[in-house]
Formats: C-alpha cells, structure tokens, sequence
C-alpha cells in the first residue's frame, strides 16, 4: 500500500458531477483506515462544502468549475475545495443557531462542516476551504 494517496479534480458546477469525486475521496479514506463514523463525517461535509461551492461560490453556473485538492494518509485526510466566486467572509455569516435564523431553510452549511471536520480554514478571499479530519486512531 502506498504511504498515501494525493489527486486533484476540478469538476463543473452541477450537482450530478460530485458522487464521483465524493466516492475516489471516501474510499481513499477507508483504505487508510478511517472509520465509518469518520468516513461519514468526511462525507457530510465534503458535501457541505461542494454544495456551497455550486450554489453560493459560483451561483449555479454549470459553466464555472470547482477545484478539489486532497490527500489522504494513515493519520489525516485534508481536502482543499476552491470555486470560481468572488468569495466571502466567514465571520459575517449569521449564527444559524440562534432563534432569529432557526427557521431559515439554509445557513447551517458552515456549521456542520465545523461539527464534523478536526480543522476547517478558508482561505484570505474566502473561496476556498480546507478541511481536516484525523484519524481517530492514530492521532
């Protein structure tokens, strides 16, 4: 077995075209160990941030692209999802936990990937964000 795994994908903005990427990035995940219940965090908000990337990054445009970077390895997966939008600050966003935005039917995004990801960053023009997961095992 390789030491790890590391690729690039750049997909169009459609909906359709992320089970592929979503499934290369899952399964190189397994093959280093990760558990179902890391696995499955790792996919929730890789689709968290995929889906902000088509909808919000590059406002539904199929002809705009999303670019996704990882690698993968026994102790960490880090993923770096990166779109073509003019990007945003992180810190304006509104707490979507609190009474006045609860009833909202989106605004949680950011915060599951928070939840379920060990690191999350964004990048200075805020249209990109990295994502950590480690191992819980071998930390």
């Amino acid at each position: 077995m390789p030491s790890h795994i590391e690729d690039e994908v750049e997909l169009h903005s459609r909906t359709e075209e992320i089970g592929g990427a979503k499934r290369s990035i899952l399964a190189a995940a397994r093959q280093f160990g990760f558990g179902e219940l890391e696995v499955s965090a790792i996919n929730l908000a890789l689709e968290e941030a995929l889906t902000n990337a088509i909808r919000h990054g590059n406002c539904g445009d199929p002809r705009k692209l999303i670019h996704i970077a990882y690698r993968v390895d026994a102790r960490e997966l880090r993923l770096t999802v990166r779109d073509q939008g003019d990007g945003f600050d992180v810190r304006r966003l509104p707490d979507p936990t609190l009474p006045a935005h609860q009833s909202r039917p989106s605004g949680r995004g950011v915060l599951l990937m928070y939840a379920c990801m060990d690191s999350v960053s964004y990048n200075d023009t805020g249209n990109a964000v990295t994502l950590v997961k480690k191992s819980a095992w071998r930390q």
